[in-house]
Order: C-alpha cells, then sequence, then structure tokens
C-alpha cells in the first residue's frame, strides 16, 4: 500500500467553526493551516479576490477552552461549487495575508492540537 506524502508548508487540520469574509459572513470552516483556510461559503468568491477575514479559533488557556480572534486579509485561491451531496453554497479556499506572529501562533497551536 503507497502512502501519500503531504507537501504542503504547514499541516492542515479539519475545523468546524465560523468565519467572516467581507462578502459573506456566514461562512464554515473545513479546514485550516497556517497558511490558510477552505471554507463553506453561501456565496461564490471569484479567485484572486482579496477579501478580509475574522475567525475565532478554539484555544486552551490557562486550565479552561476559551476563543482567540483571528483577523487578517486573504486571497481567495479557489471557488467551486458543492456537489448536490454536499449541499448548497461553494467551498472557497483562502490563502492568508498580513497575518500577525501571535495569529499564526494562534492558528498553528489550533492544528497542532488537532493532529
Amino acid at each position: 500500500m503507497s502512502e501519500t506524502i503531504e507537501h504542503r508548508r504547514h499541516p492542515r487540520a479539519p475545523a468546524e467553526f465560523q468565519l467572516r469574509l467581507d462578502a459573506d459572513s456566514s461562512c464554515r470552516v473545513k479546514d485550516i493551516s497556517a497558511s490558510g483556510v477552505c471554507c463553506i461559503c453561501r456565496s461564490h468568491l471569484s479567485p484572486m479576490t482579496v477579501v478580509g477575514l475574522r475567525l475565532e479559533v478554539p484555544v486552551h488557556v490557562k486550565g479552561r477552552d476559551t476563543w482567540a480572534e483571528v483577523s487578517c486579509q486573504g486571497v481567495v485561491v479557489r471557488s467551486r461549487p458543492l456537489s448536490k451531496d454536499e449541499g448548497e453554497g461553494y467551498e472557497v479556499a483562502v490563502f492568508f495575508q498580513g497575518l500577525s506572529g501571535r495569529d499564526e501562533l494562534v492558528i498553528a497551536s489550533y492544528v497542532e492540537s488537532t493532529l
């Protein structure tokens, strides 16, 4: 049996929390890494569209579960309609731009905690 080799720079983790994009305020995160996010949105966004995004990432701080807000700009790199089996909307992939060191650490910690 052959093993798939991951070539991404940052590991990606499945996720289920809300994401707000400039163009669509009701997106749901499908998976996330320190370099980008894949989400399900109601609206189509064309590739190369620059969007502002804000999400609250679950974190564990000082023995309790809470949320850390992450906000930055991103560029849409892919947008495809969902199949009928997947539901309504679009799968949209966004590459982060201008992610602060703190926000990159928040996301990387979340990804590490889920793998």
